[in-house]
């Protein structure tokens, strides 16, 4: 990493965009050229002449502009849109060729993004923010002056291509450049990935598979010795060595060849590059829109830095693109090698255009820690935990061995929350979700691979949406024919081809399990939730020799479906998930054995997780779906399908015990059967302790002559005894306090005192009133007697203790009255019998 000296304009907030407008040529021209002074070499503006050579159109308005610089010194690439960034990539070397007769298709791609994001924000009349007009006002204004930016010029020096030559090894196919079909974009950019680190000497292993159209393809990496010295940065001639490495790289991943195209998941170049050619198995393909844009571009940096060049993957309507990011300029420009021969390799904004349209995020990965096998790289902290306590998550690990170590970022969810020195992490108040925690140790040199990631749920009680043991139904019959209510077919044709069938054969539990195979295609039909918290479960089991497969769908719409994510399983024993982009994450699992499956999808947090027996695999943003393209935050079905997907196998499996579950808030129950006794000395509480739960302890709450209640006392036992209060009302009742908070309270109980209007309230207690069986008389003074009168004045009972504890259990219900007389007064009092 370097310092690039730059040259910047003055900058006038007059230039805030408040209305959007087309850019003409003659102003992007201006912008054109100031922007080559501030980022080029020559700070002449004399010496600088640009040619319009392109302009690419929509609705016969111009969407963009391209100038080439002369004399082969590079090309910048203009919106004719000012609500948008102004410079969408740049180079300062080589020209853009506009595309009559070349169709360099990763490039087509990307600029093709550009495009679109401009349209949509012309016709969506997205407004400029203050950044956005900043960055135009610069590129207006005269008077350059200087400042410094971070860069990484480029790492790679090879400019590859996936045409003549470099596949002369693929499929002979008279329809394809030089009579072979294309090497592949996925091959290409790993070889030159692979060969800016010359690495490996030999591979591991071997692989064949058929490839439609061209038969059997193999390759033994393992008894191949890769000549890195024989590949030079370019092939004008036949160079077996660049050859043989772009086969071997097309049959490691299961390359479809044809002349028109060939095309291979990158999420097999990832496991490629780690099972055949040696590479550390941190590697990993991570979705741009699995994080912040912030976080993502930091550690897109963060790997070109470590001179770690950046496998980068892209989607759109035309299918996938693979390419190389190997270098950048300041905070919003990386380099990319297209891997077609140089052509328009250059800077490019990497984020959108204009924040409105956060869709354009989508469809994008790179993957990150490629490095060999045996590099030295940054320590990692290590044994790494977290401990939940209620709604608090305590994170501790073991500190980083490097030199020079400034503390470690954390992570929750693929967002930073906070860069500590020490070893511990407390992440307390957090809502009821899904949490995914990693660490990475941050280096003067950069930031080290993350920690394993944890997941951890915070949840509370659970309420079953739906369960299925499917032992109900006929073993031989058809599910959703038998059940098209809950259950239907991909086609919405049950008891039909796609119809999966009852079986008896093999079960998790019970008599019956479903037995997905051949044609079956079958949907548990989810109304379109949009909010809540759902965990959907099942077990799964896979024949050894054959495949398995389900998906999690947003909206359930037959071919117009939109998918939240996948999961393969391999004939191998491995397995793989699209979750928030395609290959996001692997596992392996045991053919022929029953394995619990579990999906959890937060719609409040818009956050998802994968389990395989009970081990986090992969979280991820769950609207942006299985590939990172969708922007629909919502749960529509389940999806089991006889698909044979990435192995190309032959797929049968069964399910059993299929349950969607809702997560409501947490359940804190409270204490039970609370009752308040009343003696001559005190007051006894008695509870039962709640029906479920981890009780800490019990708070009691008190409340005088109908006031507000507040605590009174806190205690671990089921009893309470407080002395006999004064006269008045008096209530009470109990919660059960736990980790994740404090319960509802129990009923309240309310005891009453009486006093007299002339004697000190202490001095004469007469509890319960309303009495029921027993009415309790204590004076303080010495008592002649107590007589119980009724409301016409007669005496109904009599009695001279003191305390006294007059049965009143016969007496009709109504209002009495107490004469008592005592040394140093009369008191008459009332009460009533219930």
């Amino acid at each position: 990493m370097k310092k690039l000296l730059l040259v910047s304009l003055l900058v006038f907030s007059a230039f805030l965009m408040v209305h959007a407008e087309v850019v003409n040529s003659t102003i992007a021209e201006k912008v054109a050229k100031n922007h080559y002074i501030m980022y080029g070499d020559a700070l002449n503006p004399g010496l600088i002449n640009l040619n319009l050579i392109y302009t690419e159109t929509a609705n016969e308005q111009p969407v963009y502009y391209v100038f080439n610089a002369e004399n082969n010194k590079g090309f910048i690439i203009v919106s004719a849109e000012d609500n948008v960034y102004p410079i969408l990539g740049y180079a300062f070397e080589g020209t853009y060729q506009t595309q009559t007769d070349f169709d360099p298709e990763n490039f087509n791609y990307w600029m093709n993004n550009y495009a679109d994001q401009i349209k949509y924000a012309r016709d969506h009349s997205l407004k400029a923010d203050e950044l956005i007009g900043q960055s135009w006002s610069e590129l207006l204004q005269t008077n350059p002056t200087t400042k410094n930016i971070e860069n990484v010029d480029p790492l790679l020096t090879t400019l590859w291509d996936q045409g003549t030559f470099y596949n002369q090894l693929c499929p002979i196919d008279n329809g394809g450049p030089g009579g072979h079909v294309w090497a592949g974009c996925v091959a290409t950019a790993m070889g030159q990935v692979m060969k800016y680190h010359n690495y490996p000497d030999q591979g591991t292993g071997s692989h064949s598979y058929n490839c439609p159209g061209y038969g059997n393809q193999s390759a033994d990496f393992g008894a191949t010795t890769y000549n890195w010295a024989g590949m030079p940065n370019s092939v004008n001639t036949t160079n077996l060595n660049v050859a043989t490495l772009l086969y071997h790289l097309g049959v490691s991943v299961d390359m479809q060849y044809s002349p028109s195209g060939s095309g291979a998941f990158s999420s097999d170049a990832r496991n490629s590059l780690v099972d055949y050619f040696n590479y550390m198995e941190n590697a990993a393909l991570i979705p741009k829109n699995a994080m912040p844009i912030e976080t993502f571009t930091y550690k897109l940096k963060n790997e070109l830095n470590l001179n770690r060049p950046v496998y980068y993957s892209g989607s759109g309507s035309a299918g996938g693109h693979a390419f190389v990011c190997d270098g950048y300029q300041g905070d919003d420009y990386f380099h990319f090698n297209w891997g077609w021969s140089g052509y328009a390799n250059g800077y490019f904004y990497l984020s959108n255009l204009n924040p409105g349209g956060t869709q354009f995020n989508q469809g994008q990965s790179a993957m990150f820690y490629v490095c060999p096998e045996g590099s030295t790289i940054l320590a990692s902290a290590e044994n790494f935990s977290a401990e939940v306590t209620g709604s608090d998550v305590a994170l501790t690990w073991d500190a980083a061995s490097g030199a020079n170590l400034l503390g470690y970022n954390i992570y929750r969810n693929n967002v930073n929350i906070g860069l500590v020195t020490g070893t511990d992490y407390m992440d307390e108040g957090l809502e009821q979700g899904s949490y995914a925690y990693y660490v990475c140790a941050v280096y003067d040199e950069g930031e080290s691979f993350p920690t394993q990631s944890i997941s951890i749920f915070i949840g509370g009680g659970t309420t079953t949406v739906f369960e299925e043991t499917f032992d109900t139904y006929n073993s031989g019959g058809q599910l959703a024919c038998q059940n098209s209510t809950d259950w239907t077919t991909w086609s919405n044709a049950p008891c039909g081809a796609e119809d999966a069938y009852i079986s008896s054969d093999v079960t998790y539990s019970g008599s019956n399990a479903v037995l997905v195979s051949g044609t079956n295609d079958v949907v548990k039909l989810i109304e379109n939730y949009t909010s809540g918290l759902y965990k959907i479960s099942f077990n799964m089991h896979v024949p050894a020799g054959y495949l398995g497969y389900f998906n999690a769908l947003q909206l359930f719409n037959g071919a117009n479906s939109s998918w939240g994510m996948q999961v393969f399983f391999n004939e191998d024993g491995t397995g793989s998930i699209d979750g928030g982009g395609e290959g996001a994450a692997s596992f392996n699992y045991t053919p022929g054995s029953w394995m619990f499956v579990e999906v959890i999808i937060d719609l409040n947090g818009d956050w998802a997780e994968f389990k395989l027996d009970g081990t986090s695999v992969h979280g991820w943003q769950w609207s942006i779906g299985a590939f990172g393209q969708n922007n629909l935050n919502q749960l529509g079905g389940v999806n089991f399908y006889a698909w044979a997907g990435k192995g190309k196998g032959t797929p049968t499996y069964y399910i059993d015990d299929f349950m969607i579950e809702e997560f409501g808030p947490a359940m804190l129950l409270p204490p039970m059967n609370f009752a308040v006794n009343v003696s001559f000395e005190n007051i006894q509480m008695t509870w039962d302790a709640p029906a479920s739960g981890d009780v800490l302890s019990y708070n009691i709450y008190y409340a005088f002559n109908n006031g507000d209640f507040n605590l009174l006392d806190n205690t671990t036992e089921t009893t309470h005894v407080i002395d006999l209060p004064g006269a008045g009302l008096h209530a009470y009742y109990v919660t059960a306090v736990y980790n994740d908070g404090e319960s509802e309270p129990t009923n309240i109980q309310e005891v009453l005192l009486s006093g007299t209007d002339n004697m000190e309230a202490n001095r004469i207690h007469i509890y319960p009133n309303p009495a029921e069986n027993y009415l309790m008389v204590k004076v303080i003074d010495r008592v002649y007697s107590i007589e119980v009168m009724d409301i016409t004045g007669h005496m109904i009972l009599q009695d001279s203790n003191s305390p006294a504890k007059i049965d009143i259990s016969n007496l009709q219900s109504g209002i009495y009255f107490l004469n008592i007389v005592a040394d140093q007064q009369k008191y008459v009092n009332r009460f009533i019998k219930k």
